[in-house]
This record gives C-alpha cells, sequence and structure tokens, in this order.
C-alpha cells in the first residue's frame, strides 16, 4: 500500500502544502478531491500544476489541505479495521440465514419409488450452489 501521499497531507498541519497527485495513483479515490491531479506522461500538465501550486491562493490551499487532512485523520487504520470487522461479522450473519434458507435433502429412496411407480416423469435438475 503506498501511503507517501497520506503522510506528506499528515506533515502539513501547519504548512499546508499542496498535493500534486498522479491520476492513477490508488489514493486519487481519497485523496483527489483536495488534490491537484495530474497525468504523470504529460510533462506541459505536471509543469503547469506545479505553477499552480506554487501560486494558489491562500484560502483554496487552506480549503484543499483541510479536505485532505480530515480524510487522512479520520480514516484511520483502527477505522479501518474497526470496519473491516463489522462487515465480516455482517457477512457471518448473512451466511448463517442463507444456509436457514436451503432446503433439506431429498429422501433418495422415496423419490426412486415414486419415480418408478409414475406413467408421466418429468425431471428437474438444479444445481444448488453455497457460498461460505
Amino acid at each position: 500500500m503506498n501511503l507517501v501521499s497520506y503522510e506528506f497531507v499528515a506533515c502539513q498541519a501547519s504548512k499546508k502544502g499542496v498535493l500534486i497527485l498522479s491520476e492513477f495513483a490508488g489514493a486519487t479515490q481519497s485523496l483527489g478531491a483536495g488534490a491537484i491531479l495530474v497525468n504523470p506522461s504529460n510533462i506541459t500538465e505536471v509543469a503547469a500544476s506545479i505553477a499552480y501550486a506554487l501560486n494558489m491562493p491562500a484560502d483554496e490551499r487552506e480549503k484543499r489541505h483541510q479536505h485532505n487532512f480530515m480524510h487522512v485523520t479520520t480514516h484511520t487504520s483502527q477505522e479501518w479495521v474497526a470496519t473491516f470487522v463489522s462487515e465480516l461479522n455482517d457477512t457471518i450473519v448473512e451466511a448463517q440465514l442463507r444456509t436457514r434458507q436451503v432446503p433439506p435433502l431429498l429422501p433418495m429412496k422415496e423419490a426412486v419409488d415414486h419415480y418408478l411407480e409414475s406413467n408421466n416423469r418429468l425431471l428437474i435438475l438444479m444445481e444448488l450452489q453455497i457460498y461460505w
């Protein structure tokens, strides 16, 4: 996991530096709203973004930094673990509910006897998948 952009934001509490982030970076989904996004292959765009960041008005710099700082300080590893464990517990409950809906096993001898005694026969075969 690449945390460099998160570390940058966390270290800028007083300086409020501007984050220039590749649009291909994984952190784009979480920090993209407060960062300047660039295509790193487009040198002209990168240069223009650096110039813009250096000359950015203080209020916009503050707004962008505040957005990212709030995300970094609220989406901690503890928060991630709590969310993960909660979703894992939800998955267990859902699995238990699904297993309650599984029909009982077909009594083979009784089914074969009925099949052999009938004049009109129709077999419907279905595959039952249970995910654990």
